[in-house]
């Protein structure tokens, strides 16, 4: 299970370096920007050696390195927040909703179906 994690961090960095570069949504990576061989496996190798000296040197550190990781994940949505704070009409939060909106019941059920369908 820990193989993929370098895979998948080093997938993301190619499509955020293609879209720096100006790459487009249409094309795909593999047309724009093809990576050789030995810097793929060296990127990999670097990301999968420090994955597992992270992993050696024990649980205190990586809790703590993921405990960063969730604080710096989640400051999108604090900043936003703030940032929204001011445009934001407080008075509908208290507003009662409209007794004659009937919501489509079909809407919902393909994706709550599909993302209950990712764990059987």
């Amino acid at each position: 299970d820990n193989a993929i994690y370098p895979v998948l961090f080093l997938e993301y960095l190619i499509q955020l370096i293609h879209r720096q570069n100006g790459g487009s949504a249409t094309t795909t990576v593999d047309e724009d920007l093809d990576m050789e061989f030995l810097p793929r496996f060296l990127i990999l190798s670097a990301t999968a050696i420090v994955l597992s000296y992270m992993n050696f040197l024990g649980l205190k550190f990586v809790g703590k390195v993921t405990i960063g990781v969730a604080v710096l994940s989640m400051m999108p949505f604090v900043v936003y927040s703030i940032l929204g704070f001011p445009k934001m009409n407080v008075s509908r939060l208290f507003e009662k909703p409209d007794p004659t909106y009937v919501p489509d019941q079909t809407a919902g059920w393909f994706p709550v179906a599909s993302f209950m369908g990712v764990y059987w």
